[in-house]
């Protein structure tokens, strides 16, 4: 505790405005940025927030998420019926009140101007919340962790959004580089351009045909930069790159994850994600590492990872499915995709 308190203690700051530099102040809260220590000590402090509230809290560093079911009125009555009645407004509520007080308590103040709530749900009666007496602002999408969550758990404008940061980048790389080879364009287009396309990829990949088009025009576009290539098809210019399409990449991703996750290897429990399918009439014995797809009536939840990855798993083979370690799964699954799709796989794919 001497040695946490000798690292936090007696430290100042100074603010520099155009070349002037202030008398230097005591910094009295607070962690030092850029420090190892910092984010292990701001975690700390911020770890036992979630103890004092009913709902589920996650958090990531500074950010923290409330969220909880509100049921509408013709849910509320069923409920009642039932003998499961509860008033989820009220419960988050409450919550909304602990952290406030937890916050005041150890002098960690909430923007209340940058707390925001989110309705989701057809049937959602969107009740008001407050936090410190001031309403909380309503809002229709965010952004979470770098991906643009809207309340009808659509993601067009996040789409819209990496498309154009995308088509940016092509046009910086067409302004520094006055020629490029092939050799040249895959050091660039890997790095720069395809990983702003492919973040978070598994939690909003696209299932509209106007979606999965305006991404790949990206890749289209960016194969021509290449003026060795320029007047082939798209097909043949993926080819001569050793590239496949956006979408047969997103697949295969989904593929690997899905690897991952039931052998373990992501350490995260597989139910989280996946019912693994049993023999029938058994409900004791599983069939292989075969993945039970339950039945959905909206295009959103049948196209989400969960619903969309058992329907090409299950047509794995074995030999891919019980795979000893990812880079043999990936090895053994690029082997055997051409005789699935007709697509190519090559070693240039991460």
């Amino acid at each position: 505790m001497k040695w946490v308190k000798s690292f936090l203690e007696q430290r100042t700051q100074s603010v520099v405005v155009r070349g002037e530099k202030s008398e230097p102040f005591n910094v009295t809260s607070g962690v030092p940025q850029g420090s190892v220590l910092g984010p292990i000590l701001f975690l700390i402090f911020i770890n036992d927030l979630p103890l004092g509230v009913i709902s589920p809290v996650s958090l990531f560093a500074d950010d923290s998420k409330v969220f909880f079911r509100v049921i509408s009125e013709k849910n509320r009555l069923k409920s009642k019926k039932a003998g499961t009645y509860f008033e989820g407004n009220e419960v988050l509520q409450r919550d909304l009140n602990s952290i406030r007080e937890w916050a005041k308590r150890w002098k960690m103040e909430f923007n209340v101007d940058k707390c925001k709530i989110m309705h989701m749900g057809r049937l959602n009666p969107q009740h008001s919340y407050s936090m410190d007496g001031a309403e909380l602002t309503k809002t229709v999408n965010e952004k979470d962790l770098g991906v643009l969550v809207e309340n009808n758990l659509e993601f067009d404008q996040h789409i819209k959004g990496i498309v154009g940061r995308a088509n940016r980048m092509l046009g910086l790389i067409k302004i520094g580089f006055a020629c490029l080879d092939q050799e040249v364009f895959m050091n660039l287009y890997p790095v720069l351009v395809r990983p702003l396309l492919e973040y978070c990829v598994q939690v909003w990949t696209p299932y509209k045909r106007k979606h999965i088009n305006l991404i790949e025009r990206v890749q289209r576009r960016a194969t021509k930069l290449v003026p060795a290539l320029r007047d082939l098809p798209y097909e043949e210019r993926l080819s001569r790159l050793k590239l496949t399409t956006l979408e047969e990449r997103r697949v295969r991703g989904d593929m690997i994850l899905t690897y991952k996750l039931i052998s373990g290897k992501e350490k995260i429990k597989p139910d989280k994600f996946f019912k693994m399918a049993t023999e029938r009439g058994d409900p004791e014995i599983l069939r292989g590492k075969k993945i039970f797809r339950e039945r959905s009536n909206l295009d959103k939840r049948k196209n989400c990872f969960s619903q969309r990855a058992p329907v090409k798993w299950n047509n794995l083979s074995k030999k891919e499915v019980e795979a000893s370690s990812t880079s043999v799964f990936k090895k053994e699954y690029d082997l055997a995709e051409p005789s699935r799709t007709g697509t190519r796989f090559t070693s240039n794919r991460s």
